[in-house]
């Protein structure tokens, strides 16, 4: 269902687009250029390429992998380095923009590079990077509640509690829809 969402927005936003005008505004090389390589240079600076791909691989797969905190650690930087790679190229399209004051023809191109690297490094972050790294942390905390349920299990065995007491108490740990799952097996 998050993935519907996630192509329902994206679809609003290319909707939003095409009402106002084409596609073909929205594509500017030079933003590209800043945003996306920015991003890749400067996580790069942080990380090595193996651990990049395999924190993006870790998200997008079914289950969480034994590096999972290194793997937010990754993607927390893919955010941070694309949103950095943002704001820096609205300042180089800025910079560019007052330089050229003089010349109106070179105003629009300057800020559209502004406006553009801005768009784009606040979308890469937020609908690419973001969810990705929700994903892992929402892993994190079901590993966390299955440990302690491990824990506590293995306490109440070792002091010889009855098994239905021990179920009884992990029940209490599931979430209420995982509760109502298992009565109703």
């Amino acid at each position: 269902m998050k993935v519907f969402f996630a192509f329902l927005g994206t679809a609003l936003f290319a909707a939003a687009i095409l009402l106002g005008g084409t596609l073909a505004t929205f594509i500017n090389p030079p933003s590209m250029l800043i945003v996306i390589g920015g991003m890749v240079c400067f996580s790069l600076a942080h990380h090595d390429a193996g651990a990049i791909r395999d924190a993006i691989g870790n998200a997008l797969g079914n289950e969480a992998s034994p590096n999972v905190q290194k793997d937010i650690s990754v993607l927390a930087t893919l955010r941070k380095t694309t949103y950095g790679s943002g704001v820096a190229g609205t300042l180089i399209g800025l910079i560019q923009m007052l330089q050229s004051l003089d010349d109106p023809s070179s105003i629009g191109p300057a800020m559209a590079v502004a406006l553009l690297t801005t768009l784009y490094g606040a979308f890469i972050a937020n609908v690419l990077f973001l969810p990705m790294r929700t994903v892992l942390e929402n892993y994190t905390s079901a590993e966390i509640v299955y440990r302690g349920m491990v824990i506590t299990g293995l306490q109440n065995i070792a002091r010889g509690e009855s098994p239905r007491n021990i179920q009884d108490e992990l029940v209490a740990n599931l979430a209420p829809a995982a509760q109502a799952k298992l009565e109703a097996a």
